[in-house]
């Protein structure tokens, strides 16, 4: 799981509540900010003493018992004494990120995408990153290379949405990409609807997002 961050820059008018729909649901998302490697066993981890992989559970257990800081401490150690692990570098990146310290956050997620190239939720931290940063165009390329790796990343789709909805005006790609975050995902159906909604009538009135 990932989550997802953003701060709205520009609404369209006249959908004043737009803007708070969308941080709510960024704000649920934001609670489930963890990421584990996928099929993991307990009989790999046990195959394999000192992989860091006991390590790693304790940290993503912390992370879910709210221990926000004790896992940023478990994470940065699992990084040190296994830095060949991608996943402790995303899940720093994704504490640093809910933390506000967006070059410790690129940092950490780039260091990831170094290791494990095909890792898609390293492209789509450092999209919110550069999102954050105002570097739209390298935020777009980043959630674009989280799709080449995975393409049904329904998180990805949803930022990049967002991306092309909020600040580079392209509802177009917009509503392409909240579509295919529908189809992904089934929560929170209804407020995707009033964005797909907000940018088909914004479509057929031709008109400018206010600033």
């Amino acid at each position: 799981m990932l989550f997802t961050n953003c701060n709205m820059a520009r609404q369209y008018s006249p959908h004043k509540k737009y803007r708070d729909s969308i941080l709510v649901l960024l704000i649920t998302l934001l609670s489930g900010c963890s990421y584990a490697p996928q099929k993991i066993s307990e009989k790999t981890a046990a195959t394999q003493p000192g992989s860091g992989q006991d390590e790693l559970t304790e940290a993503l257990n912390t992370i879910k018992n709210g221990h926000r800081q004790e896992a940023l401490t478990l994470f940065g150690a699992l990084a040190k004494t296994h830095p060949e692990m991608a996943e402790p570098f995303v899940n720093l990146g994704l504490l640093q990120l809910e933390a506000g310290n967006l070059d410790a956050a690129r940092a950490a997620f780039f260091q990831a995408s170094q290791l494990k190239p095909e890792l898609a939720a390293s492209y789509n931290g450092l999209g919110i990153v550069y999102r954050q940063m105002g570097r739209f165009q390298e935020a777009e390329v980043a959630y674009l290379k989280a799709l080449k790796y995975s393409p049904d990343y329904g998180n990805a789709h949803l930022n990049l949405g967002i991306l092309y909805d909020l600040y580079m005006d392209k509802p177009e790609d917009a509503l392409e990409h909240y579509k295919r975050y529908k189809m992904l995902r089934g929560e929170d159906k209804d407020r995707i609807d009033k964005w797909i909604a907000a940018v088909k009538l914004h479509l057929a009135n031709n008109e400018e997002p206010q600033r």
